[in-house]
């Protein structure tokens, strides 16, 4: 019988040139943001005479915006450096699971770059609120504080959500093999879900501030709540599998 195994697809190249890619587009991002702190802060000096006299809308959009982005930046910076490549920069795996870490790799790097120019552009919305911009302007940038931002973030989230599954887990019938890849679909469809919360609220939740923080801080909450209960669910069903009573118990392995 002829051998039929798929020979082993080395992603290494691929993963070096995303990396790279990704710290660079990060680096404008972070640089942008941070330069639109120092440029606010001079005029603000301009303006107001004294950073004392700042407003708090003003600090809030001069420090709070490059944290995310260098967030965003650190966890892809820490994400590349656990990667286990071989000495020679390889890293070897059977071909679906080459295409599908390609495939996450490509989504996560689309949803925290997108996260990180929503910040950027958000800052700029607020510093021109703050310095009274012409109403054109103002009002462009309310649009996108209100409507643009979270439909943005929900499509990112339906992107990235889609890709998830396609995560390589283990290639076994054993019962952590199954629990895991069970757990990415679930996730995937977290984050989707979640996603299209975000596009509808975005759409159709009313300019009131309590109303649509409430909509869109509540869907945030909601993803992040769910993502944390179902990571502690797989802890638990990969600790505990054959624990009387656990819901993963009686999960078929095939």
């Amino acid at each position: 019988m002829p051998d039929t195994t798929l020979p082993m697809t080395d992603i290494g190249p691929f993963m070096r040139r995303h990396d790279r890619l990704s710290r660079r587009f990060f680096i404008v991002l972070l640089t942008a943001s941070l330069l639109a702190s120092v440029a606010a802060c001079w005029y603000g000096l301009t303006v107001f005479d004294s950073p004392r006299a700042f407003p708090a809308p003003l600090w809030f959009a001069m420090l709070f915006y490059p944290f995310p982005i260098a967030f965003l930046m650190v966890v892809g910076w820490v994400t590349s450096r656990k990667r286990r490549t071989q000495p020679d920069g390889s890293l070897r795996m059977h071909p679906v699971d080459a295409r599908g870490t390609m495939r996450v790799a490509r989504a996560g790097a689309v949803y925290a770059i997108g996260l990180s120019a929503i910040m950027l552009v958000s800052q700029v919305a607020s510093l021109q609120k703050v310095f009274q911009a012409p109403q054109l302007l103002n009002d462009l940038g309310a649009w996108f504080t209100w409507r643009a931002v979270p439909v943005t973030t929900g499509i990112l989230l339906v992107w990235f959500g889609n890709a998830w599954p396609l995560i390589p887990t283990s290639r076994g019938t054993d019962h952590k093999s199954v629990t895991q890849k069970r757990f990415n679909r679930t996730l995937g469809w977290i984050f989707v879900l979640h996603g299209l919360l975000f596009v509808l609220g975005g759409v159709i939740l009313p300019r009131n501030p309590p109303i649509y923080s409430l909509g869109i801080g509540g869907t945030g909450a909601s993803m992040m709540l769910c993502v944390i209960v179902w990571g502690l669910m797989l802890h638990r069903a990969t600790k505990n599998p054959g624990s009387p009573g656990h819901p993963d118990s009686a999960l078929p392995l095939h």
